[in-house]
């Protein structure tokens, strides 16, 4: 049986989660685009912010998520992991726009070859006008029991 730990997660500056964007293709019939990425992710537990980039953005994986992000967000965590927030496409002249998302964190033990880790999965969802774009964030942290 799975279940659901909530648990107080500071996510480090130094870490980068996979990033999924989801939205409204502009083809003639219904299609969805993906693009997914990598994102940096400081929080302090209560202010959020989040430097993404499309995969094929950085050279050898070596640059600074601040300096190639094309989104950036930047929020509120409530007590409840609701996140009040405002994306910006960085080098456009599109508008900042609201979102809303929810920041979950689950801990699950597992064994790697002889080493048990306590792995502790980090999500953020943001969805964007009902069905037209999703944002999505995963990151791991894993350490030995």
């Amino acid at each position: 049986m799975a279940f659901l730990v909530m648990v107080s997660v500071r996510a480090e500056a130094s870490e980068l989660w996979e990033f999924v964007q989801v939205a409204k293709g502009n083809q003639a019939t219904p299609t969805w685009a993906v693009h997914t990425g990598k994102a940096q992710i400081d929080d302090d537990g209560q202010h959020l912010e989040i430097f993404a980039y499309y995969d094929g953005d950085a050279v050898n994986g070596r640059d600074n998520p601040r300096d190639i992000a094309r989104i950036v967000i930047r929020g509120m965590i409530g007590p409840d992991r609701k996140i009040q927030a405002t994306g910006t496409l960085l080098n456009t002249d599109a508008t900042p726009w609201k979102l809303s998302g929810h920041y979950t964190a689950r801990t699950e033990h597992e064994t790697w070859g002889t080493v048990r880790k306590t792995v502790t999965y980090k999500e953020i969802v943001f969805s964007r006008l009902p069905n037209a774009e999703f944002l999505g964030f995963l990151g791991r942290e894993a350490r030995d029991e």
